[in-house]
């Protein structure tokens, strides 16, 4: 069985804020952004994260780095450059080191 394309709409923009505002959490408890390495601990068991929450946001940040890298490329992406700023005002790593 396919599943069906996700449709796009204004309620991305929703979505973006309140993840965004998740990451700022995340980076005010943790002092950085770099949620891929705290999902390891996580997963490992060494630590928990601190809200629910944060467990989702390894998804966001591979997502507005797979649409950062269409915005630069000229391609259509669901992120515009006040987006982009917000998460370079933040801090986030464009590449995975």
């Amino acid at each position: 069985m396919r599943r069906k394309p996700r449709k796009t709409s204004g309620g991305n923009t929703v979505k973006f804020d309140i993840m965004y505002e998740h990451l700022k959490s995340f980076k005010e408890t943790y002092g950085h952004t770099k949620v891929n390495k705290m999902e390891k601990e996580w997963k490992k068991g060494t630590s928990v994260p601190e809200k629910k929450i944060y467990r989702r946001l390894p998804l966001f940040v591979a997502f507005v780095r797979k649409e950062q890298l269409k915005f630069v490329q000229n391609e259509e992406s669901l992120l515009d450059a006040e987006k982009i700023q917000m998460l370079d005002d933040l801090g986030l790593a464009w590449k995975s080191k």
